[in-house]
């Protein structure tokens, strides 16, 4: 937004501008959530399930809470609750994210966003900066880190 801002761009260009950086912003954000569960120390450069061990809950277990039977929902909260679980508590609510479709809604949702953000590129002139936006954007949802 501030470059539309600064560049003179109109109010509906700083509107866009600012949808675009928050679609893409929360994108990132869900996407660094799926690598979370899914990734590796060694790809992520940090330790996997750090949220989950804070008794974090992030998109890929939120998507899936109103499925979980009500033994899976103690189990869960009993976790989260646990300032030190277990390396096979964890595994166990990774697995129940997955089996109940937490990873994909969690891609889904995120390329929902980046379309979004794409859609609010329309409402600028085309040229190259533009095309490296839209590249940026459709980026997050492919990154492995």
């Amino acid at each position: 937004m501030v470059g539309a801002a600064h560049g003179g761009g109109s109010q509906k260009q700083k509107e866009s501008a600012y949808r675009y950086g928050l679609n893409i912003g929360l994108a990132f954000q869900l996407i660094d959530d799926y690598l979370d569960y899914t990734s590796t120390e060694e790809k992520l450069g940090k330790p996997v399930c750090n949220d989950l061990r804070e008794g974090k809950i992030t998109y890929p277990l939120l998507s899936v809470l109103n499925q979980l039977s009500e033994e899976e929902r103690e189990f869960v909260k009993k976790v989260i609750r646990n300032i030190n679980p277990s390396q096979e508590e964890i595994d166990r609510v990774k697995q129940i994210v997955h089996e109940k479709g937490g990873m994909t809604k969690t891609i889904e949702k995120a390329k929902q966003l980046v379309d979004n953000a794409v859609k609010e590129l329309e409402n600028f002139p085309d040229n190259e900066y533009l095309k490296r936006l839209e590249e940026l954007a459709k980026f997050i949802v492919e990154r492995e880190f």
